[in-house]
């Protein structure tokens, strides 16, 4: 880790270190945005704040008694964001060349200052973050993978060579903020569907698109989930924050790995002030931007989540917003994922195989007779039923639908009343087979060993062209 610092001095210029405030612990990249500039990009309820004209990416060492500010972007009219590798030798970010152009990725060795340009988007890049390999028997090896998010909400798998550009994310109402979790599922944030709501919870999903599900339970009302670590105690950790607010900074709130629905807790709660994109630290802390809540700017700080009794300056550069600290410490290599996506097949499947379970209980509410598969409109203006389908008299059904397409389910009893209704949007990819225990279970529990009634013949077709129907995997 020397080395590479030493390098860092030769190849780029040493600014004042003036507001850095002197600490043992790794050295650090974040990203400065003027904070004259900051607050002129209006965030939507789920998009990222742009990154105006000055902002920049630098690497504070602290290796020796004050620490030492170096700025890793020059020759960028905007940087920032960065994501850092597994080996900490190169870290991913997002810049633009001239005021005119839009944000793409990049990537840059740490050791020798070297940048490349990875992949452009259409629209801006507005993050990056390196994913685990990808597997699929028609690959002659795995395939180095990193998950970008663009202006237009979406998030893209992409080869790090920056080809093979696949779509990951369909929900109507946006995706940002990508995490890649150690069992290597990706969280991120996205709009929840309900009507009477604004704002994002956090989702998982695969590299490949497929086995998409909600993370954590609906917050409040305006209300966005954003910005998600996974710190070294196995938490994932998050900013509940005010969509409305252009750099989203907000109360910090950890919830299990494991029980992230319903297990949950505050962070930090007498700070006092705003917290913004935490990222962890070996020993189990946190780095995290942090300001007052009514005046000042964003500062670097370590904070312990698991007592949270005070936070522990580590930089502040008073005329910039300091945010995205990553520490350059190796860290673990995710788990690879294993697709069974295959772009020929035009449809995946889904079955249930008990909808009258719930997280109520078992037969909490009159018997499921049937469901509504209902799918989004493309401007995400509304919705459409896209098929209505019966269901056994066990509970279970078994679908075959469109891939890539934003869907949600309802049930009803005999009567036609209406019993549950998903509120978020998930979706199937090409050749993904897809089950649920039940409609809002509880996702801890084995399903009984049992053959249910509509696993026993074909499934029904919702919405999958007739002469689409033969085209078997």
């Amino acid at each position: 880790m020397r080395a590479v610092l030493v390098a860092l001095l030769i190849a780029f210029p040493v600014l004042a270190s003036e507001g850095a405030e002197p600490g043992a612990g790794p050295s650090i990249l974040l990203t400065q945005i003027p904070r004259a500039a900051s607050h002129r990009s209006p965030a939507g309820s789920l998009e990222e704040a742009d990154l105006p004209e000055g902002s920049r990416i630098v690497i504070v060492d602290r290796s020796g008694a004050r620490p030492r500010v170096l700025v890793l972007t020059t020759g960028f009219v905007s940087a920032g964001r960065p994501s850092i590798s597994a080996d900490a030798a190169r870290f991913l970010f997002v810049a633009r060349q001239a005021a005119a152009e839009p944000l793409s990725v990049w990537e840059m060795e740490l050791a020798s200052g070297t940048k490349r340009l990875v992949t452009g988007c259409d629209g801006d890049c507005t993050r990056a973050i390196y994913a685990s390999v990808l597997y699929t028997m028609d690959l002659d090896e795995p395939a180095p993978m990193i998950v970008v998010s663009t202006s237009r909400s979406t998030l893209h798998a992409v080869r790090l060579d920056g080809s093979a550009s696949r779509q990951i994310s369909y929900n109507p109402l946006g995706a940002s903020h990508p995490l890649l979790l150690r069992d290597g599922r990706l969280v991120f944030s996205s709009g929840t569907g309900d009507k009477k709501r604004s704002g994002a919870a956090l989702f998982t999903v695969h590299t490949d698109g497929a086995d998409v599900f909600p993370f954590t339970a609906a917050p409040p009302l305006a209300v966005s989930q954003t910005m998600a670590c996974e710190s070294a105690g196995g938490e994932v950790i998050f900013v509940e924050s005010d969509p409305r607010d252009a750099l989203l900074g907000g109360a910090l709130v950890a919830v299990s790995s494991t029980r992230s629905r319903t297990e949950r807790r505050v962070v930090g709660v007498s700070s006092g002030g705003r917290f913004h994109s935490p990222s962890p630290l070996p020993d189990g802390s946190l780095l995290v931007a942090w300001r007052p809540e009514r005046e000042g700017s964003y500062g670097v700080y370590r904070l312990d989540p698991r007592m949270a009794s005070r936070l522990e300056p580590v930089f502040d550069a008073k005329e910039f917003e300091d945010l995205d600290p990553v520490a350059i410490v190796p860290r673990p290599v995710q788990a690879g994922r294993s697709s069974v996506v295959k772009d020929s097949v035009p449809y995946g499947e889904l079955y249930c195989l008990d909808a009258n379970r719930s997280d109520e209980g078992v037969g909490a509410g009159p018997p499921v007779a049937y469901l509504n598969v209902v799918r989004a409109q493309n401007d995400a203006s509304g919705e459409m039923l896209l098929g209505r389908v019966p269901v056994e008299a066990d509970g279970s059904f078994h679908l075959r639908i469109p891939p890539r397409m934003p869907l949600r389910l309802e049930t009803f009893d005999a009567g036609g009343n209406p019993i549950r209704a998903m509120r978020s949007w998930m979706w199937v990819m090409p050749n993904e087979k897809r089950g649920c225990i039940g409609c809002h279970e509880d996702r801890d529990l084995a399903p009984q060993n049992r053959h249910v009634l509509a696993l026993r013949r074909p499934p029904r077709s919702v919405g999958v062209p007739e002469a689409a129907q033969g085209k078997a995997p």
